[in-house]
């Protein structure tokens, strides 16, 4: 998979982080620590290609369509 970019802002009274991924700016994480930040934008991004995908798949489908995987 490819690698992206994530910005970690220090919270108030360095009180943890936000973290925002670079490529997907609306993809966010709050945490403690930058290592549980950047594991909840893993999961949210993982979350929100998931719902993509799913979104695109039955908007798409029908019997002319073709689905193959690329990486």
């Amino acid at each position: 998979m490819e690698n992206f970019t994530a910005v970690y802002i220090p919270a108030p009274n360095n009180k943890g982080y936000t973290a925002i991924l670079a490529e997907y700016p609306s993809i966010i994480a709050e945490a403690e620590t930058k290592e549980e930040a950047k594991r909840i934008l893993e999961d949210n991004l993982h979350l929100v290609l998931q719902y993509r995908r799913k979104q695109t798949l039955e908007r798409y489908s029908n019997a002319q369509t073709e689905v193959l995987a690329c990486y």
